[in-house]
């Protein structure tokens, strides 16, 4: 793998039994790039990640990170473990003094100090995806890669924010890349270096993302954004009926 490159995948391929899920895939993340995954439901954006990570088989040999974190879709945490117990599961090779220093430092970075010997029915929508968050991070080795697998979309709008801010505070401080799967097109443009659109089970079209960092809410209303936003909808359009499209969707 490149030195600059945490992700070269050339002709990756998902199959399940006869159902091509992905078709000859090729794509290249940076080692600080944050990168995010729209198209259509059904096309293969979490199967991608799965493949990536390791968890399911592909064909094409990509070459990826082995230490990264994955925040998943639904039921990102055990509800039987505290907010400790759920951040310290990737937690495995330190002394118990530096293993406990690392869960408190990731417990932190995401402001859940104060909940830490609670329980996730104990906690709102937003803290518990905070918790999937800290567990990621926290893995040990040390992440080069974090996979997210639409982590807000059951957040209402103001959460849904803050933890978008939250995310980008912390991938950029710790210079790791993040490959980020959503639904929202907004959502993906605000974080994103780069959005690439999946339709017809492959890569279809790429946009670069060329505002500057650090990102405010703010830049979501300018002109720039909604034409680009208007855009990324555009390139949907021969897989989806434009008139139902919503900005937000």
């Amino acid at each position: 793998m490149s030195e600059s490159s945490a992700i070269i995948a050339t002709n990756l391929s998902v199959v399940y039994g006869s159902r091509n899920v992905l078709l000859n895939v090729n794509l290249q993340v940076g080692s600080r790039e944050f990168v995010a995954i729209v198209g259509p439901s059904g096309v293969g954006k979490s199967s991608l990640l799965h493949a990536l990570a390791g968890f399911i088989p592909c064909g094409g040999n990509p070459t990826a990170p082995k230490h990264f974190g994955f925040v998943f879709q639904s039921n990102p945490v055990f509800p039987f473990l505290t907010v400790e117990g759920n951040v310290g599961l990737g937690v495995r090779s330190r002394s118990t003094e530096g293993r406990e220093q690392r869960i408190i430092q990731n417990i932190t970075a995401v402001g859940l100090q104060q909940e830490r010997h609670r329980y996730p029915g104990q906690l709102s929508g937003g803290q518990v995806q905070r918790v999937a968050l800290a567990r990621a991070l926290a893995a040990d080795p040390e992440p080069q890669i974090l996979y997210c697998d639409e982590p807000f979309g059951a957040l209402d709008v103001f959460t849904r924010e803050r933890m978008q801010e939250l995310l980008l505070s912390l991938s950029e401080s710790r210079n790791m890349a993040v490959l980020f799967v959503t639904h929202s097109i907004e959502e993906a443009i605000f974080m994103a270096d780069r959005v690439i659109l999946l339709k017809d089970h492959s890569l279809k079209d790429e946009f670069p993302v060329n505002f500057p960092r650090p990102r405010r809410r703010q830049i979501k209303y300018s002109s720039e954004f909604v034409t680009l936003q208007q855009m990324i909808v555009g390139a949907m359009e021969s897989t989806r009926d434009i008139s139902k499209i919503s900005p937000h969707t």
